[in-house]
């Protein structure tokens, strides 16, 4: 196992894919309803989280996070000024802590689960690694049902963690 860098080949039916993720993404956050929204909901995310890792190759954990860190700070302070504005306006106390890193869920899993599969020895057994995460994602609904433990992001990462190992599994 050895970091190097490859040439980038442009494929296009993932470009294709991630420009219809993203309108579909965006359609149901501006306000679709009912069943096609339940329905782009159902597989939005996970679709791009195989294309993740389809496309994913091991980087050193400083270089992941470099390039994950401007995204998360630039929208968290965005997200921020707007909503202490909005806030000031209405007259309403401000709560700081509330409005930090709100929202991109995605960009912090997405992080959490490449330096996770960074590491030699789970980059190496990434089949494995995946069908354990499942089984924890099908069972943890058990365990910490009804729990301030669900609320927190990092709960998240076991059942993104099978869909980046199912796009490294196509690409092989």
């Amino acid at each position: 196992y050895k970091i190097t860098p490859q040439i980038k080949v442009r494929e296009v039916w993932i470009d294709w894919a991630k420009t219809l993720l993203i309108f579909m993404m965006v359609v149901c956050h501006a306000g679709l309803y009912g069943v096609p929204r339940q329905i782009i909901y159902t597989f939005h995310m996970p679709a791009f989280f195989i294309i993740s890792g389809y496309l994913f190759r091991p980087h050193y954990w400083k270089d992941l996070l470099i390039r994950y860190s401007i995204p998360i700070l630039f929208f968290s302070f965005i997200n921020l000024c707007y909503n202490l504005i909005f806030e000031y306006l209405r007259g309403n106390p401000i709560d700081i802590v509330q409005y930090l890193f709100p929202g991109i869920w995605f960009i912090e899993g997405l992080l959490c689960c490449q330096l996770l599969l960074s590491i030699p020895w789970i980059y190496r057994n990434y089949k494995s690694i995946g069908c354990m995460c499942i089984l924890f994602s099908s069972l943890q609904t058990f365990f910490i049902e009804n729990t301030e433990l669900q609320y927190y992001y990092f709960f998240r990462i076991p059942a993104i963690l099978p869909f980046l190992c199912l796009g490294m599994y196509i690409k092989e």
